[in-house]
């Protein structure tokens, strides 16, 4: 039995897949990123590496588990953890899909708001701030594509537990340009997922490490930068499509 695995990104819980996953049918599991939503492992320190071994292990557990492959499809953070995956596939892993491969093209830099959580004190007060008034927050985050009813269930979700999470692991990130760059494709057959209206990532950039990882595309139309909440059907047809032709 394959299993179909999806990775949840920043600031999302594993609720952002429930409409995508219930047009793939069985064999689903969303994972929960640990800090958002759910507790951490002891001796987790919430570094970039701590999430990729992590993720790692829910891949190579749940093959064992179930004696099957697994699809793993990531989004955002999940994205950036899935690519990483790609390049050293772990045991029991099949296919991958993310949207966020451009996170791993030499010279990375990121976006203005992570750069402000990236700088001690200055991510603090943002988040601080953005939660302490929670319908602007939900507001703003309609700009990347969102719904307000989706932004409203994001924000509503976030504790200082996730924030703190989120901090970590972007303070761990700063040399992600360097650190994991795709430098050959991935041994395992690979979807990269670029949203024309996604204003993080362009469909150049994805497209072009699509090229570089030897994996095939799949252009979403719409849905903005949180497509599993705003596309969900369109986004499950292309990841069935994909499924298929590894057959």
């Amino acid at each position: 039995m394959t299993v179909a695995l999806l990775l949840h990104g920043v600031p999302e819980t594993a609720a952002i897949w429930n409409d995508l996953a219930a047009e793939l049918g069985d064999d689903v599991r969303a994972l929960a990123l640990p800090g958002f939503g759910c507790d951490t492992p002891d001796g987790f320190d919430g570094s970039m590496h701590a999430y990729a071994q992590w993720l790692t292990q829910q891949v190579q557990s749940i093959a064992a588990e179930t004696g099957g492959p697994v699809d793993l499809v990531g989004h955002d953070w999940g994205g950036i953890l899935t690519a990483r995956l790609a390049t050293m596939p772990p045991v029991g892993l099949r296919s991958w899909a993310t949207d966020a491969p451009a996170a791993l093209r030499e010279g990375f830099r990121w976006h203005d708001l992570a750069q402000i959580w990236l700088t001690e004190g200055a991510g603090e007060r943002f988040w601080a701030d953005l939660l302490a008034d929670r319908e602007a927050a939900a507001a703003l985050l309609t700009g990347f594509g969102l719904s307000l009813e989706h932004a409203v269930e994001l924000i509503d979700a976030a504790d200082d537990r996730m924030v703190d999470s989120i901090l970590r692991l972007y303070r761990s990130s700063g040399d992600l340009g360097t650190e994991w760059v795709v430098t050959a494709p991935s041994p395992v057959p690979g979807l990269v997922i670029a949203v024309a209206d996604d204003p993080l990532v362009s469909v150049s950039a994805n497209t072009e490490m699509a090229e570089l990882l030897g994996a095939q595309v799949a252009i979403l139309d719409h849905g903005g930068h949180f497509w599993p909440y705003e596309a969900p059907a369109d986004a499950a047809a292309a990841l069935q499509a994909f499924w298929t032709s590894l057959a």
